[in-house]
């Protein structure tokens, strides 16, 4: 579907996966994950790497659950948020449209944004920038926009409770690995909790599509986390 923006030169074209299980009257709505693709690739890169197939599987299993999963895309590929207006397109226009047409719960607990390589530095500073709307940053194969250790240094003192939960992985020949551990020594110097996972595997589609069924387990059980007892 093409949700308009005036922020950008187009609408910004968004698959929107539901889970089997879906019910558009259910009582808070569903968690929502919104996953960014990497750069040079279009919003059906998760479809094809397997995640919404795999959160199928694991939704019928019990094994996650039920979420709904927002893949925008986003046409341009170099830009960095000061000067791109894609991050004021997806907060001012594509978050409310999903709120208005689907049944997604609105607090932060229940709100996660993700993404690989240029998707993953989108959803860190998305999370760092606005955790009051995002309580769940994930971040996959990450080597961070330039100057975004800056904006995760300021957040150092922080109360633990005001910050997004952080998960991070990266392959271990991953051609961006030291930007990742250097994302990863930033957040250890600052005192800012996360986890971090690496394995087998490069900067590469059939890495992340071996990780899609713990990308979905990661976020189910940090969405469980943020409940209230």
């Amino acid at each position: 579907m093409d949700i308009p923006t005036d922020k950008l030169n187009r609408p910004v074209n968004t698959n929107v996966y539901l889970p089997p299980c879906y019910d558009p009257d259910a009582v808070g709505g569903y968690p929502l994950l919104i996953m960014l693709h990497g750069q040079a690739a279009t919003n059906d890169q998760w479809l094809r790497l397997g995640l919404t197939n795999a959160a199928d599987e694991l939704i019928v299993k019990k094994e996650i659950v039920p979420l709904i999963i927002v893949m925008p895309f986003e046409v341009t590929w170099t830009p960095g948020p000061k000067e791109s207006q894609f991050d004021e397109a997806l907060l001012e226009d594509v978050l409310p449209y999903i709120e208005e047409n689907f049944s997604v719960c609105a607090q932060r607990t229940c709100r996660a944004v993700g993404g690989l390589s240029r998707g993953g530095n989108w959803a860190v500073h998305l999370g760092f920038a606005h955790p009051e709307l995002f309580g769940i940053i994930g971040a996959h194969s990450t080597p961070l926009f330039y100057g975004e250790l800056w904006n995760i240094q300021a957040a150092a003192g922080s109360p633990p409770e005001s910050l997004p939960l952080i998960v991070i992985d990266a392959g271990d020949r991953d051609a961006e690995k030291e930007l990742v551990r250097e994302f990863v020594a930033t957040l250890e110097a600052a005192g800012i909790p996360f986890d971090f996972f690496e394995f087998a595997g490069r900067h590469e589609e059939s890495y992340w599509a071996a990780h899609v069924a713990d990308y979905l387990h990661w976020y189910s059980e940090r969405f469980i986390l943020l409940q209230p007892e």
